[in-house]
């Protein structure tokens, strides 16, 4: 009888120590579990901090594309002009500006600086349009409806505008004066017109922005460099058919007629400086408008 007591005693004791080591796996298990757990959680909001803070600087150097937009402006003028006049493709008193691109080596510069700024154009364009989305969606409260719908409907325009824009800044470097002139011709129209009713369009949310809601400042310079532009544009058309009437169409379609230019004829010569001296006053006004929305941008990063 002992002996089976004994027995007994230590089977009970065998089976508790058993209960009690399982019991000890699992809590073990249950804290390598947890821990586990814990670290993943630790590594996600590591993660998500990387990411917000990537995101945060990002929107904090959005200002970088307009700013680049505005300085490829102004190369297009520039580099394109020094290399044709030290390869005597042009006459040096301020020749149209697509006529500096129409024959290399200018002419690669040209067309290369139109595609990274029909880039830059779309890019700048599409992160104006999300912010005045994000004004008007922020502080548009209690405000007539209708009123609401016709501001995001102006902004939805001049964001296809600005596609329309991109799309005619590619022609226009890709279709050289000196291979097709008409063609060229409408794409430089079309670039023009497009780009001078946006700044109408950025203008005018601009003002009301800064008037109903107090955002950002008035838009005085865009407003000045809006004006130019347009007259700069309507004066080059102007001339430039002024001349087409003067010399005839044969000769303004000649290449060599057309970059340079006799001065003999004097009266067609002065319309033709006229008209690309305009032609460059609107490109500069452009990349001056760009520098306002560049401005514009820097306020993303301190909100």
């Amino acid at each position: 009888m002992d002996i089976e007591k004994n027995l007994n005693n230590n089977l009970i004791i065998a089976n508790h120590n058993a209960i009690d080591n399982d019991i000890v796996e699992e809590k073990h298990q249950n804290n390598d579990q947890i821990q586990s757990t814990v670290e993943q959680r630790q590594q996600q909001q590591q993660h998500l901090k990387k990411h917000r803070r990537l995101y945060a600087w990002i929107k904090s150097h959005l200002w970088i594309f307009p700013l680049l937009l505005s300085m490829v402006l102004f190369m297009l003028c520039i580099i394109p002009y020094i290399l044709s006049i030290n390869y005597n493709t042009v006459d040096p008193i301020l020749p149209y500006i697509s006529d500096t691109g129409g024959l290399a080596p200018g002419a690669i510069v040209f067309s290369q600086l139109l595609d990274f700024m029909a880039i830059l154009i779309f890019i700048s364009c599409w992160i104006r349009y999300k912010q005045i989305k994000f004004y008007l969606n922020e502080n548009f409260m209690d405000k007539n409806l209708d009123h609401f719908n016709y501001l995001h409907r102006l902004n939805r325009h001049s964001f296809w505008l600005s596609i329309i824009t991109s799309l005619a800044a590619i022609g226009v470097g890709n279709i050289r004066t000196t291979e097709s002139l008409p063609l060229h011709m409408i794409m430089a129209i079309s670039l023009f017109s497009t780009i001078s009713i946006y700044c109408c369009y950025c203008t005018h949310l601009a003002r009301i922005l800064y008037r109903e809601f107090n955002i950002e400042s008035k838009p005085i310079t865009m407003m000045f460099c809006t004006i130019i532009t347009f007259i700069g544009f309507i004066i080059t058309c102007t001339c430039e058919l002024i001349n087409r009437y003067q010399v005839g169409n044969e000769n303004f379609h000649n290449n060599e007629f057309r970059m340079h230019w006799p001065e003999t004829d004097k009266q067609s010569y002065y319309v033709h400086v006229t008209c690309t001296t305009f032609e460059w006053i609107t490109v500069f006004s452009l990349a001056i408008f760009v520098l306002c929305i560049y401005r514009r941008f820097r306020m993303i990063g301190s909100k």
